[in-house]
Parts: structure tokens; C-alpha cells; sequence
């Protein structure tokens, strides 16, 4: 869907790869030495389970992920709180007792 050179571009700029090939360019690499290994990260990656409160999933967990990443919380009750709120979710969807 997209080219390399958009995504390469794209990269360089500050956002995250889209495509295999730009985490491994050299230029990226050089600018963004971490992706090396957000790309092991992201091959190891289970797909999200697609369920009726997926997107509120996402808000949940991302939230806690940014508050961690920004200092504003501990990694501990940011993951913590991450896992109550899906739990929420999942039993409001009926997928968990």
C-alpha cells in the first residue's frame, strides 16, 4: 500500500516504519538505532483479538503504555491498570466471569 521511499521518508521524519525493509535501512537505523529492536519486538507480536470493545481496548492499554513511557506513571500500576481495564472489557463483552 505503500512505497519504501514514502515509509522511508516517513521514518526519517519521526514515525514508526510501516515496512520490513525501512526498520533494517541503514539511514533509519543510524537516525533511530531503537528500531532494530522494536523490529525483533514486532516480529514476536500476536495479533489484537478483535472483540466488541476492541478500539476502547486500545484507548485503555495505550493510555497506560503513554503514561508510563512519559514518567507520568510506574510501569507497574500502569500495566496493572491496563490489565483491570481490560478485564472490564472482557466482562462487559461476556468473555470473562
Amino acid at each position: 500500500m505503500e512505497s519504501k521511499e514514502i515509509v522511508r521518508r516517513r521514518a526519517l521524519a519521526g514515525h514508526a516504519p510501516t515496512r520490513k525493509d525501512v526498520f533494517q535501512d541503514p539511514e533509519v537505523l543510524r537516525k533511530y538505532p531503537y528500531y532494530k529492536e522494536a523490529e525483533r519486538i514486532i516480529a514476536g507480536a500476536k495479533r489484537v483479538p478483535i472483540f466488541a470493545y476492541t478500539a476502547e481496548m486500545e484507548d485503555v492499554v495505550g493510555r497506560e503504555i503513554s503514561l508510563a513511557a512519559a514518567g507520568q506513571k510506574a510501569v507497574k500500576p500502569a500495566l496493572q491498570d491496563a490489565a483491570k481495564g481490560l478485564e472490564g472489557l472482557l466482562r462487559k463483552a461476556g468473555l470473562l466471569r
